[in-house]
């Protein structure tokens, strides 16, 4: 990705800003973009961990 001129809503921090594959974060159907996002992917990992660790 890249830093781009604000395009988009500016409902969450730098969203506008962050351009990936022709779309900032802030043009992005929300689902799509947690799934490249650091915070989407973390979570994704936490509940594969809480999965393989809980009853």
């Amino acid at each position: 990705g890249k830093i781009v001129e604000a395009r988009g809503p500016t409902d969450f921090g730098w969203d506008a800003c962050f351009e990936y594959e022709g779309q900032t974060y802030a043009e992005m159907p929300k689902a799509e973009k947690n799934k490249i996002s650091h915070r989407g992917k973390a979570l994704a990992k936490l509940t594969e961990w809480l999965d393989a660790h809980t009853e």
